[in-house]
């Protein structure tokens, strides 16, 4: 393979990776949460990264032909930070995970826009365009619901409440 292929790849590989830890994020964190809206958003989120993570294997088979194989263990490392094999870390708050899915979309973000930046392929090009601005887009739904949750208790201290198992 070329350095061109071998970079698509990685980027590919990096990305399902992450997709499949966002999936499996917010999942678990849909658990940890009692309010309604806010589970339903979440797992709307979880939703959406396995989209993503089709479209990700798609763009693979496609260019390849093959399945990806060897995809690693960790993504671009976010989720990662409170991802225990397929359960969430017990010592985070659920305001500790809001932030941390803020900053995974972020991250995300920032990823596919370099992908779309380092490949030639147009095609390629307009996917990672495409993933970077929903990422943006997951960023500003959490970024909002934080924002309308922040005179919540719970919120602005930390602690347990209502919106935690």
């Amino acid at each position: 393979m070329d350095t061109a292929k071998d970079n698509i790849a990685s980027i590919l590989k990096i990305g399902i990776a992450t997709e499949m830890n966002g999936e499996r994020f917010y999942r678990r964190f849909a658990e940890r949460v009692t309010r309604e809206e806010t589970k339903n958003k979440l797992e709307s989120l979880a939703s959406d990264e396995a989209r993503h993570r089709k479209i990700l294997v798609d763009i693979y088979r496609g260019y390849f032909g093959t399945e990806p194989t060897d995809i690693p263990k960790e993504g671009i490392g976010v989720f990662e930070k409170v991802l225990k094999e397929d359960r969430l870390s017990d010592d985070v708050t659920v305001p500790g995970l809001l932030n941390i899915a803020i900053e995974a979309e972020a991250s995300s973000r920032d990823y596919y826009m370099e992908g779309e930046k380092n490949t030639k392929d147009e095609e390629i090009k307009k996917v990672f365009g495409r993933l970077a601005d929903e990422e943006d887009g997951h960023f500003n739904l959490l970024t909002a619901e934080k924002s309308a949750l922040a005179g919540i208790d719970w919120y602005s201290i930390g602690s347990s409440g209502e919106f935690e198992h």
